[in-house]
């Protein structure tokens, strides 16, 4: 019914006569807009059930009744608060909330009167989305049913609501601090990456924290540079790899020079190897290239470097080719030239201890 060209629609008692041209089952549903002045259904088909109207009867909405905290009965339903269920059947509302005689300040108030009473469940919504601000206050990362989930498990049931959930309470009494304290936020995990060599990585997705999510890590090795491999948290050399951001982690990459790629190095990095590799690396380093012999260790190093490449490629081809030199090359060199250099250097501390001991030794010598 619309008024039309008049002012309103005329005041009175009006009547429809509804007629069924196929009839499956006979039920049907009606509502009032309300107004001004609030129009009202009369008669035998008067119902307070399904009186939820749009847009309280959505399925994302949570929809809030209103009881009385003051005025007569505290503690009951107010006589404004529409009941449920949906016309579908669906649980309407979800909570309750002091929606009666609610002081609240007034729109551009000033001197003695800036408070107000008002009544309606207009006034009851306002108290769940302020528990549902502290909430995300908390947990930012709260979705809609979580929230949702919160608030009816942890509405409260006495004698006005009866057994919950049902059409007039919903699931209960709205209790900020039980929905407050429902969930605690979700642990906050940190990713460092360090780089060894030249080139980055790309953390998919970057976040500064995580909770839980697992991050794919692409590593992008500079012009003239490869990558070799992960150590630390994650280990081997698949390139793009997954991390479960479930604690803290620490990941390095590790890129070498192309012209210098070392095949031993690729297969041996993230394994218990690894530290045995730095140590031939260092002793390299350290000791031999600064030694009489360096010019020869060089020469052997460059003929290394020439063919190494060559095994990088064809292992990249064939997973066999690295499994072949990782078990049959790389385990047994590394772990049989890092015993031969322990025991040489075992050799030369004893040697070094006769030659300094003195001729009779006490037993504290």
């Amino acid at each position: 019914m619309s008024r039309g060209t008049q002012a309103r629609i005329e005041q009175g008692i009006w009547s429809f006569t509804l007629e069924g041209i196929t009839v499956i089952n006979g039920d049907f549903d009606a509502w009032i807009e309300r107004g001004l002045v609030i129009p009202r259904f009369t008669g035998p088909h008067l119902s307070s059930e399904c009186t939820i109207s749009v847009p309280g009867t959505s399925n994302k909405v949570i929809t809030v009744g209103s009881y009385i905290t003051r005025g007569t009965p505290v503690g009951g339903l107010s006589s404004f608060s529409s009941q449920g269920p949906t016309r579908d059947g669906r649980q309407k509302p979800e909570i309750a909330a002091p929606g009666e005689r609610i002081m609240s300040v007034k729109f551009k108030a000033s001197g003695d009167d800036q408070y107000k009473l008002l009544r309606g469940t207009s006034m009851a919504s306002p108290h769940v989305a302020g528990t549902i601000a502290l909430m995300l206050q908390k947990d930012n990362a709260l979705t809609q049913s979580e929230i949702k989930e919160c608030l009816i498990n942890s509405a409260r049931s006495d004698g006005f609501t009866g057994a919950t959930p049902n059409p007039m309470w919903g699931y209960g009494k709205l209790d900020a601090k039980g929905a407050f304290d429902c969930k605690e936020p979700l642990p906050s995990y940190t990713l460092t990456v360090n780089i060894i060599g030249s080139g980055n990585v790309i953390k998919t997705p970057d976040m500064p924290t995580y909770s839980g999510e697992v991050v794919q890590l692409t590593a992008n090795p500079a012009s003239g540079w490869s990558f070799s491999g992960w150590s630390g948290d994650l280990t081997g050399n698949n390139n793009p790899d997954n991390i479960t951001m479930n604690e803290n982690k620490v990941v390095t990459a590790t890129f070498v020079e192309r012209t210098r790629i070392c095949a031993i190095a690729l297969v041996t990095a993230g394994t218990m190897l690894l530290p045995h590799v730095n140590f031939l690396r260092a002793y390299r380093d350290e000791t031999v290239l600064k030694s009489v012999f360096s010019k020869q260790f060089n020469w052997i190093l460059d003929y290394y470097y020439k063919f190494s490449p060559r095994v990088v490629f064809k292992m990249k081809k064939s997973p066999l080719h690295k499994k072949l030199l990782k078990y049959f090359f790389a385990y047994p060199f590394v772990l049989i030239t890092k015993r031969v250099i322990s025991a040489a250097q075992a050799i030369q501390k004893v040697t070094q201890f006769r030659f300094s001991s003195p001729k009779n030794p006490t037993f504290d010598s």
